[in-house]
Protein backbone atom coordinates (compact mmCIF):
# COMPACT_ATOMS: atom_id res chain seq x y z
CA UNK A 1 0.00 0.00 0.00
CA UNK A 2 1.37 3.74 -0.92
CA UNK A 3 2.27 6.08 1.75
CA UNK A 4 -0.31 8.68 2.21
CA UNK A 5 0.52 11.92 4.02
CA UNK A 6 -1.33 14.24 5.99
CA UNK A 7 -0.27 16.78 3.56
CA UNK A 8 -1.75 15.35 0.86
CA UNK A 9 -5.68 14.79 2.49
CA UNK A 10 -8.25 16.69 0.90
CA UNK A 11 -12.20 17.57 2.04
CA UNK A 12 -13.12 14.45 -0.56
CA UNK A 13 -12.76 10.85 0.35
CA UNK A 14 -10.27 9.20 -1.02
CA UNK A 15 -9.82 5.13 -0.56
CA UNK A 16 -6.10 3.61 -0.40
CA UNK A 17 -6.65 -0.62 -0.23
CA UNK A 18 -10.14 -0.02 0.60
CA UNK A 19 -10.70 -3.18 1.73
CA UNK A 20 -7.56 -1.68 4.26
CA UNK A 21 -7.69 2.04 4.97
CA UNK A 22 -10.79 4.48 4.57
CA UNK A 23 -9.59 8.27 4.90
CA UNK A 24 -12.62 11.24 4.42
CA UNK A 25 -13.70 14.09 5.95
CA UNK A 26 -16.23 14.15 9.23
CA UNK A 27 -17.45 17.31 10.50
CA UNK A 28 -14.53 19.41 9.41
CA UNK A 29 -12.04 16.67 11.46
CA UNK A 30 -9.87 13.62 9.86
CA UNK A 31 -11.03 10.31 10.13
CA UNK A 32 -8.74 7.32 9.82
CA UNK A 33 -11.10 4.19 9.66
CA UNK A 34 -9.49 0.65 9.18
CA UNK A 35 -11.30 -2.57 10.01
CA UNK A 36 -9.43 -2.79 13.22
CA UNK A 37 -8.51 0.92 14.50
CA UNK A 38 -9.61 4.48 13.79
CA UNK A 39 -8.02 7.70 14.41
CA UNK A 40 -10.80 10.21 15.40
CA UNK A 41 -10.78 13.96 15.54
CA UNK A 42 -7.40 14.65 14.87
CA UNK A 43 -8.25 18.79 15.11
CA UNK A 44 -10.55 18.47 18.74
CA UNK A 45 -9.47 18.09 22.23
CA UNK A 46 -8.48 14.46 22.29
CA UNK A 47 -7.56 12.40 19.28
CA UNK A 48 -8.69 8.72 19.66
CA UNK A 49 -7.37 5.56 18.69
CA UNK A 50 -9.52 2.59 18.91
CA UNK A 51 -12.73 1.03 17.51
CA UNK A 52 -14.90 3.53 16.09
CA UNK A 53 -17.55 4.99 18.16
CA UNK A 54 -16.14 2.76 21.58
CA UNK A 55 -15.79 4.08 25.06
CA UNK A 56 -11.81 1.74 24.78
CA UNK A 57 -9.98 3.64 23.39
CA UNK A 58 -6.04 5.17 23.85
CA UNK A 59 -5.95 8.91 23.36
CA UNK A 60 -3.68 12.11 23.09
CA UNK A 61 -4.96 15.47 24.85
CA UNK A 62 -4.80 18.65 23.52
CA UNK A 63 -1.79 19.17 25.45
CA UNK A 64 -0.01 15.68 24.30
CA UNK A 65 -0.72 13.74 27.16
CA UNK A 66 -1.19 10.17 26.48
CA UNK A 67 -4.58 8.56 28.22
CA UNK A 68 -6.03 4.99 27.75
CA UNK A 69 -9.75 4.78 28.36
CA UNK A 70 -12.22 1.98 29.35
CA UNK A 71 -10.64 -1.45 28.52
CA UNK A 72 -7.32 0.26 27.18
CA UNK A 73 -5.89 0.80 30.95
CA UNK A 74 -3.10 -1.15 31.25
CA UNK A 75 -1.51 -3.36 34.88
CA UNK A 76 1.40 -2.96 36.59
CA UNK A 77 3.14 -4.22 39.58
CA UNK A 78 4.26 -1.87 42.90
CA UNK A 79 6.98 -4.03 44.03
CA UNK A 80 8.03 -4.96 47.34
CA UNK A 81 11.01 -7.47 46.94
CA UNK A 82 11.01 -10.06 49.98
CA UNK A 83 14.67 -9.06 51.19
CA UNK A 84 13.90 -5.35 51.00
CA UNK A 85 11.13 -5.40 54.25
CA UNK A 86 11.81 -4.03 57.42
CA UNK A 87 12.69 -6.62 60.43
CA UNK A 88 11.88 -5.96 64.13
CA UNK A 89 9.98 -7.26 66.94
CA UNK A 90 8.88 -11.00 65.65
CA UNK A 91 10.70 -10.76 62.02
CA UNK A 92 11.12 -13.69 60.20
CA UNK A 93 14.46 -16.01 59.86
CA UNK A 94 16.90 -16.47 57.57
CA UNK A 95 16.14 -19.48 55.69
CA UNK A 96 17.84 -21.62 52.60
CA UNK A 97 16.07 -21.28 49.38
CA UNK A 98 15.17 -25.10 47.35
CA UNK A 99 18.05 -26.85 48.83
CA UNK A 100 20.72 -24.47 48.38
CA UNK A 101 23.26 -23.07 51.08
CA UNK A 102 24.30 -20.29 49.43
CA UNK A 103 20.67 -18.15 48.71
CA UNK A 104 18.32 -17.53 51.28
CA UNK A 105 14.59 -15.94 52.07
CA UNK A 106 12.62 -14.94 55.04
CA UNK A 107 10.65 -17.64 56.61
CA UNK A 108 7.57 -17.56 58.31
CA UNK A 109 6.91 -19.71 61.03
CA UNK A 110 4.50 -22.46 61.15
CA UNK A 111 5.03 -23.51 64.60
CA UNK A 112 3.80 -21.43 67.43
CA UNK A 113 5.31 -18.09 67.16
CA UNK A 114 3.96 -14.98 65.04
CA UNK A 115 6.58 -13.62 63.19
CA UNK A 116 5.85 -10.42 60.76
CA UNK A 117 7.42 -7.73 58.62
CA UNK A 118 7.09 -4.01 58.08
CA UNK A 119 7.18 -1.73 54.71
CA UNK A 120 5.88 1.01 53.26
CA UNK A 121 4.27 2.05 49.58
CA UNK A 122 4.12 5.14 47.65
CA UNK A 123 1.64 5.02 44.59
CA UNK A 124 3.02 5.86 41.15
CA UNK A 125 1.52 9.03 39.48
CA UNK A 126 0.20 6.76 36.61
CA UNK A 127 -2.28 4.52 38.84
CA UNK A 128 -6.16 5.58 37.18
CA UNK A 129 -7.00 7.77 40.42
CA UNK A 130 -9.91 6.09 42.72
CA UNK A 131 -9.48 2.90 40.98
CA UNK A 132 -9.31 -0.11 43.22
CA UNK A 133 -5.57 -1.99 43.89
CA UNK A 134 -4.90 -5.24 44.12
CA UNK A 135 -2.65 -6.99 46.72
CA UNK A 136 -0.98 -10.16 46.50
CA UNK A 137 1.89 -12.48 48.26
CA UNK A 138 4.32 -14.56 46.43
CA UNK A 139 5.61 -17.66 48.92
CA UNK A 140 6.61 -20.84 48.87
CA UNK A 141 6.20 -24.09 51.00
CA UNK A 142 9.58 -25.33 52.77
CA UNK A 143 8.19 -29.17 52.77
CA UNK A 144 5.85 -31.28 50.66
CA UNK A 145 3.49 -30.98 53.65
CA UNK A 146 -0.32 -30.34 53.54
CA UNK A 147 -2.21 -27.68 55.34
CA UNK A 148 -2.73 -23.83 55.13
CA UNK A 149 -0.99 -20.88 55.33
CA UNK A 150 -3.22 -17.70 56.74
CA UNK A 151 -1.49 -14.36 55.64
CA UNK A 152 -2.73 -11.57 57.30
CA UNK A 153 -2.02 -7.54 56.07
CA UNK A 154 -2.25 -4.78 58.30
CA UNK A 155 -2.67 -1.20 56.88
CA UNK A 156 -3.27 2.30 57.35
CA UNK A 157 -3.52 4.54 53.49
CA UNK A 158 -3.42 8.41 53.03
CA UNK A 159 -3.04 10.88 50.68
CA UNK A 160 -0.27 13.19 51.29
CA UNK A 161 -1.34 16.68 52.92
CA UNK A 162 -3.87 14.44 55.16
CA UNK A 163 -4.09 12.64 58.22
CA UNK A 164 -3.48 8.67 58.71
CA UNK A 165 -6.40 7.04 59.79
CA UNK A 166 -6.55 3.53 62.44
CA UNK A 167 -5.41 0.21 60.56
CA UNK A 168 -6.93 -2.39 58.93
CA UNK A 169 -6.65 -5.89 58.37
CA UNK A 170 -7.39 -8.34 55.87
CA UNK A 171 -6.19 -12.12 55.08
CA UNK A 172 -6.18 -14.58 53.03
CA UNK A 173 -5.70 -18.36 53.35
CA UNK A 174 -4.01 -20.59 50.62
CA UNK A 175 -3.26 -24.14 50.67
CA UNK A 176 0.54 -25.32 51.22
CA UNK A 177 -0.52 -27.70 47.88
CA UNK A 178 2.14 -30.86 48.89
CA UNK A 179 5.29 -29.43 46.99
CA UNK A 180 8.05 -27.69 48.39
CA UNK A 181 9.10 -24.54 47.04
CA UNK A 182 6.63 -24.52 44.45
CA UNK A 183 5.25 -20.58 43.68
CA UNK A 184 1.87 -19.43 45.02
CA UNK A 185 1.11 -16.49 44.18
CA UNK A 186 -1.85 -15.62 46.93
CA UNK A 187 -4.17 -12.58 46.35
CA UNK A 188 -5.56 -10.48 49.53
CA UNK A 189 -9.25 -9.10 49.52
CA UNK A 190 -9.25 -6.20 46.59
CA UNK A 191 -8.61 -2.49 48.92
CA UNK A 192 -10.88 0.43 47.73
CA UNK A 193 -8.81 3.39 46.53
CA UNK A 194 -11.43 5.60 46.31
CA UNK A 195 -10.35 9.41 47.02
CA UNK A 196 -6.72 8.03 47.10
CA UNK A 197 -4.39 9.99 44.65
CA UNK A 198 -0.82 9.95 42.89
CA UNK A 199 1.91 9.56 45.91
CA UNK A 200 -0.61 8.46 48.67
CA UNK A 201 1.25 5.84 50.88
CA UNK A 202 0.65 2.81 52.08
CA UNK A 203 2.36 1.92 55.95
CA UNK A 204 2.16 -1.95 56.00
CA UNK A 205 2.55 -4.97 58.19
CA UNK A 206 2.58 -8.51 56.59
CA UNK A 207 2.28 -11.71 59.13
CA UNK A 208 1.45 -15.33 59.85
CA UNK A 209 -0.17 -16.43 63.55
CA UNK A 210 0.55 -19.88 63.37
CA UNK A 211 -2.09 -20.12 66.43
CA UNK A 212 -4.89 -19.28 64.25
CA UNK A 213 -7.23 -22.03 63.75
CA UNK A 214 -7.08 -21.53 60.11
CA UNK A 215 -3.32 -22.24 59.48
CA UNK A 216 -2.45 -25.63 59.69
CA UNK A 217 0.52 -25.95 57.85
CA UNK A 218 3.35 -26.72 60.38
CA UNK A 219 6.55 -25.55 58.33
CA UNK A 220 8.13 -22.50 57.33
CA UNK A 221 6.30 -20.30 54.54
CA UNK A 222 9.12 -18.76 52.21
CA UNK A 223 8.38 -15.23 51.56
CA UNK A 224 9.96 -13.86 48.32
CA UNK A 225 7.65 -10.39 47.77
CA UNK A 226 4.92 -8.64 48.43
CA UNK A 227 3.05 -6.34 45.56
CA UNK A 228 0.09 -4.60 44.76
CA UNK A 229 -1.27 -4.85 41.04
CA UNK A 230 -2.56 -1.31 39.88
CA UNK A 231 -4.51 0.17 36.87
CA UNK A 232 -2.74 2.71 34.31
CA UNK A 233 -4.54 5.61 32.53
CA UNK A 234 -1.67 7.88 31.61
CA UNK A 235 1.73 7.20 31.41
CA UNK A 236 2.21 9.80 34.01
CA UNK A 237 0.56 12.20 35.95
CA UNK A 238 0.09 15.57 33.81
CA UNK A 239 1.75 17.64 36.78
CA UNK A 240 4.48 17.22 38.73
CA UNK A 241 1.88 16.93 42.08
CA UNK A 242 -1.63 16.46 40.28
CA UNK A 243 -2.65 13.97 37.87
Amino acid sequence: MADVKISQLTAAASAVAADQLVINKDNGDTTFTSKRITFDNLRGSISKLGVPASTDYTGVEADGTLVFNGAATVWEDLQVPGMSVGAGPSSPDLIHFAGSVTLSVYGFDGGSTLEQVYFTCQIPHARKVGSTIYPHVHWAPTTAGAGNVKWNLEYTWQNWDATFGASTTISVTAAAGGTAWYHHLTSFPTITGTGMGISSILVCRLYREPSDIADTYGADAAFLAFDIHYEIDTVGSRQEAAK
